[in-house]
């Protein structure tokens, strides 16, 4: 019976309070460096939503009024990219046809090679890969 009172009882440090002041600065800081780095994000999104009318009043982080996809539908379709003005589809799907085989042939390449490093046995492969 004493074994089981024994084994029951907490062990290790204290845990500390979840709203410390180092905790409140911390995530303070977090947040405040998280907006810095989504704000140009937030700008792109948010301008390519408008209007050009609205874009030239010049308020960038002022929601649209109106929102419209015609500039996204001219980017995709009439972009100029160099000497040709096809629209950017033209690049996605360039892009679309090199990841897709890439990926299956990264992914292959690193199972077999994890296969093989799992099973084999080499003078030292505790060090590196314990089981």
């Amino acid at each position: 019976m004493a074994d089981l009172t024994a084994a029951s009882e907490p062990r290790g440090p204290k845990p500390r309070r979840s709203l410390s002041p180092t905790n409140i600065m911390l995530y303070g800081t977090l947040l405040l460096v998280s907006v810095y780095y989504l704000l140009p994000l937030y700008v792109m999104i948010v301008t390519s939503l408008k209007g050009m009318p609205e874009i030239r009043l010049g308020n960038v982080f002022s929601p649209p009024v109106e929102v419209t996809f015609e500039p996204w539908v001219k980017a995709w379709a009439e972009a100029c990219t160099g000497i040709n003005c096809e629209g950017l589809s033209r690049g996605f799907w360039n892009s679309v046809a090199i990841l897709i085989p890439s990926v299956f042939v990264s992914i292959s390449v690193a199972s077999v090679s994890g296969y093989a490093l799992a099973n084999w046995r080499f003078k030292g492969s505790e060090t590196f890969l314990p089981s």
